[in-house]
């Protein structure tokens, strides 16, 4: 699909690159303009590696503690804290 988009306007959005798609839809034919941006997606790679990194440290250190045995907590509240840990932000 990406070599289907082509360049918007270089110079006036580097790099922006859009498709348009239609399918008809209960009866009707909308139009969906499909745009990708470099720079939204470089920034976008940056801040998922940085919730990821997060979220690790943050597992690691809940399975350090659990191998470490000193604490002693049911399974339903570890699995919320992991839950609370991976939350979709």
């Amino acid at each position: 699909m990406a070599t289907s988009r082509t360049l918007v306007d270089k110079a006036r959005f580097e790099g922006l690159s859009a498709l348009e798609a239609r399918q008809v839809i209960y009866g009707t034919d909308p139009c969906v303009i499909l745009t990708h941006s470099p720079t939204l997606h470089t920034a976008q790679q940056v801040g998922f590696a940085q919730t990821l990194a997060k979220a690790v440290v943050k597992l690691t250190e809940l399975a350090d503690t659990l191998a470490r045995g000193k604490t002693r907590r049911p399974a339903d509240k570890v699995n919320a804290e992991i839950t609370a840990i991976t939350h979709d932000p």
